[in-house]
């Protein structure tokens, strides 16, 4: 099995069930410790057995690592959020719809994935929002070929609203007449039904709550992403050694919503892959890696997924810069069941967070400022089973997969002339 580069000398290589419950590892540390370039750069090119999704914010060393797994076997991708021209790969959620439960997971994932509409008050708006998106996503599948979520959105931008005495009168309303002659009272026409005999001004609110989900999440740069020919294939990452890395922006977090959208569903059609698979496991391991695990969105059910990752061959490296980031998006209950997933924890020194420093230092029995006022430069390795230890950073710019990296994919940070498989 590949190992997890952890440290220098500090590997993760045995055997998952005999010496540790899961594979998944915690990396924490405030920006500018290493915790990109000691740990998840170099279990990246070290990495020659699994098949990987992994998020980067550096565009220019992100097409080089593609190059790297191209040349070493993989097949290799790149889908940029932040150029969406110079992708090689489409997402389109609406691909992996296949029932109504998949429509009403999709429309959760799409309404609820700004943080900022998880407030108790907007509760209702919500759920009305995902109702409504819910009709719309199941009437572009019904009156559409090969329709893709672009087409929903689309749809969604035609609907304005006037006032009637019994409720509201829409846009859409003859779209909707003809679905109900061909289809009758379908799932589709009776939630845009319900949506009609809303009062206008709660009509509205419900159409504002949808419209700046939609808009978030889908700019016009992610619409032409959505619509390209090529579309990610995730049952081919696990028959078949693929490199995926999903290109972000560390100043546009937005991005950070698709590409959650995103590993969502890769999680989601993987677990349910491996459920048809022999021994319910992957043929081939899956590595999620987030180089900013909780930046901007929470992964919806991920604390609940997380803790099946192992049955089903899948892992996961999480990049955080304070247990107090994760803890922002997720719950308290939540952040606690993503922490007691990992088998493996490592710490950083050189940030100022006191919850994570005290967290810490609870779980080596030292006083917090020994942990606080640590010296930079080497890390604290934590792992189920085995007495945590300090050990220098790993040096990647002396190894030899670097070396090799480097002199397959140049010195510069310039952009390759990257093509895939």
């Amino acid at each position: 099995m590949d190992r997890v580069i952890l440290g220098d000398g500090c590997f993760v290589d045995d055997a998952i069930g005999t010496f540790r419950p899961n594979n998944n590892q915690i990396v924490v540390g405030c920006s500018g410790t290493g915790k990109s370039m000691s740990v998840m750069l170099p279990t990246i090119l070290d990495m020659n057995e699994s098949s990987m999704i992994g998020t980067y914010s550096k565009a220019g060393e992100a097409r080089r690592i593609a190059e790297y797994k191209r040349i070493r076997g993989y097949r290799s991708y790149i889908c940029d959020l932040t150029a969406p021209e110079k992708s090689t790969v489409g997402f389109d959620p609406l691909r992996f719809v296949t029932s109504y439960l998949d429509v009403e997971d999709l429309s959760k994932n799409i309404v609820l994935a700004d943080p900022d509409s998880k407030n108790a008050r907007d509760i209702y708006w919500n759920d009305s929002a995902v109702s409504l998106l819910n009709s719309l996503i199941l009437a572009t599948l019904m009156t559409k070929d090969n329709a893709n979520m672009a087409d929903v959105v689309e749809l969604f931008d035609n609907l304005t609203l006037s006032e009637s005495g019994k409720g509201i009168l829409t846009s859409l309303d003859d779209y909707y007449k003809k679905i109900r002659a061909k289809a009758g009272n379908c799932q589709a026409v009776t939630l845009f039904s319900d949506y009609q005999q809303l009062p206008y001004n709660t009509a509205g609110c419900v159409r504002d709550t949808l419209a700046k989900a939609l808009r978030r999440l889908f700019p016009e740069p992610i619409k032409k992403l959505m619509r390209k020919r090529e579309q990610i294939d995730f049952e081919k990452i696990a028959t078949e050694k693929t490199s995926l890395i999903i290109i972000t922006s560390p100043v546009n977090v937005s991005l950070y919503l698709f590409a959650n959208l995103l590993f969502s569903s890769a999680i989601k059609q993987l677990l349910e892959y491996a459920e048809e698979c022999y021994n319910q496991r992957l043929p081939i391991p899956v590595r999620l890696m987030f180089d900013d695990f909780a930046c901007a969105a929470k992964i919806n059910d991920y604390s609940k997924h997380i803790a099946i990752f192992r049955a089903a061959g899948l892992s996961a490296m999480m990049l955080l810069q304070s247990e107090d980031q994760l803890r922002e998006l997720y719950s308290d209950a939540e952040a606690t069941n993503i922490l007691n997933n990992c088998s493996c924890y490592v710490y950083f020194p050189g940030g100022m967070d006191l919850t994570t420093c005290r967290n810490v230092s609870q779980r080596l029995d030292v006083p917090v400022t020994d942990i606080m006022y640590a010296p930079t430069g080497k890390v604290i390795v934590m792992q189920s089973g085995k007495k945590p230890v300090t050990v220098p950073r790993y040096d990647i710019l002396k190894s030899k997969e670097y070396n090799k990296f480097i002199t397959m994919t140049g010195r510069n940070n310039r952009e390759i002339n990257y093509k895939e498989n």
